[in-house]
């Protein structure tokens, strides 16, 4: 790690529930930037979303978006008049102006959501897997959010699915274990 601090460390256990910004859904909040930021006035936010049921997604004009479904069901949306079925860790990246909704939801649906304020950042979102070890570096303008998907990691504090980590800029990270892993680049 880049300095003593080492990376932000969120324990999926520790997040609160709040409601999407038009209702029709739930989220917990992995991290923001800037520290403090709401959610109107982020540069980027990692958060877990849950959907209960077919939901129109809220609108975030000139926010960039990218979706990562977290259960086995996965999930069908609706973006633009398109119908698309994600399977379990698929990344599906749209417009936050853009109509969007999730359709056919039988289950309760888990979701891993990057949002980037567009002219700001740039962002992606991929899945990534770790056996026996990787590292993970960031360069002066980049930052990296390491959710678990599913295994564990050892840092040495154990992480299990639902755990993130934030790599700040300039920094570098060896992980241990076996685990599937999202990460979000922000630039």
């Amino acid at each position: 790690m880049a300095d003593d601090t080492g990376p932000l460390l969120s324990h999926g256990s520790d997040r609160a529930s709040t409601p999407w910004k038009n209702g029709g859904g739930s989220t917990s909040e992995i991290a923001s930037s800037p520290a403090g930021s709401g959610i109107d006035d982020f540069e980027w936010r990692v958060s877990i979303a849950t959907i209960d049921g077919d939901s129109e997604f809220s609108t975030f004009a000139g926010v960039d978006r990218w979706l990562m479904p977290l259960t086995h069901d996965g999930l069908t949306l609706v973006d633009n008049g398109v119908t698309r079925t994600l399977g379990q860790f698929d990344v599906h990246a749209f417009a936050g102006e853009s109509p969007v909704s999730a359709v056919e939801v039988a289950a309760e649906s888990r979701d891993l959501n990057l949002m980037v304020r567009r002219g700001i950042r740039s962002g992606a979102l991929e899945k990534r897997a770790v056996v026996g070890s990787a590292v993970l570096t960031t360069d002066d303008e980049t930052e990296l959010i390491v959710v678990v998907l599913d295994g564990t990691l050892d840092l040495p504090d154990r992480m299990v699915a639902g755990d993130a980590l934030v790599l700040g800029p300039d920094d570098f990270l060896m992980l241990s274990g076996s685990a599937t892993i999202a990460v979000a680049t922000v630039s």
